[in-house]
C-alpha cells in the first residue's frame, strides 16, 4: 500500500489528482448536477459526505478515487478510483477492491474513461491485491461495455437494497 499520499497521474488527455475540499461544486454538477437520473441524484449533504470519503479512503487504506481533469484544459471532468466500501454484497467479494467512474456529459464519448481506466489499473497493478469488483447498474449500457474494455468480465447478477446490480470482476496480472 501507499503512504496515503494520492499519487498524480498524467495520461496523453488527462491529469488524476488527488480530491481537495476545493473541488465541491464540481463534485456538485457531477453527481447532484441535471444528468443525473432522479434516483442517484445526490444532495448537498451526500455530495460533501462523499467527497470526503474519497480524500480518506487515500488517508486510511492507500488507496482511493481520482478527481479527473482535461490536460490541457485543467477542467475537472469527473472522478474514477478504488474503494472498500463494505457493501451487503456476497460474502465472496468481502475482500475484493472495488472500482468506480463517473464521467460529466460534456466529457461522455472521448475516450476519456477508457483513458483513466486503464492508469487506474496500471497503478493498481502495482499496488493493490489481485481482485477488483465493479458493479453497473443493468440499464447503463454505457458503463458495461467500458468494464469490459477495461478487462471485466461480467460474472454475476445481485441484490444490492432493493434493486439488481450486475457485477463484473477483474484478476489484475502480479
Amino acid at each position: 500500500m501507499s503512504s496515503g499520499v494520492t499519487p498524480r497521474l498524467n495520461t496523453p488527455h488527462l491529469v488524476l489528482r488527488a480530491f481537495t475540499g476545493d473541488d465541491f461544486s464540481a463534485c456538485q454538477q457531477l453527481w447532484a448536477g441535471e444528468q443525473v437520473s432522479e434516483d442517484k441524484r445526490l444532495s448537498r449533504e451526500q455530495v460533501w459526505s462523499k467527497l470526503l470519503r474519497h480524500i480518506g479512503h487515500w488517508q486510511v487504506l492507500g488507496y482511493g478515487y481520482w478527481a479527473v481533469e482535461e490536460q490541457a484544459t485543467g477542467q475537472f471532468v469527473g472522478s474514477i478510483g478504488l474503494a472498500f466500501n463494505r457493501r451487503d454484497l456476497p460474502e465472496h467479494y468481502a475482500d475484493w477492491v472495488e472500482t468506480g467512474w463517473t464521467l460529466l456529459p460534456q466529457a461522455q464519448g472521448k475516450g476519456y474513461a477508457t483513458e483513466a481506466g486503464r492508469a487506474m489499473l496500471a497503478w493498481a497493478e502495482q499496488h493493490l491485491p489481485p481482485r477488483i469488483f465493479c458493479i453497473t447498474d443493468p440499464d447503463n449500457r454505457r458503463s458495461q461495455l467500458l468494464a469490459e474494455k477495461l478487462g471485466f468480465q461480467f460474472t454475476e447478477v445481485a441484490a444490492y437494497g432493493d434493486k439488481a446490480i450486475w457485477l463484473y470482476t477483474r484478476a489484475i496480472s502480479v
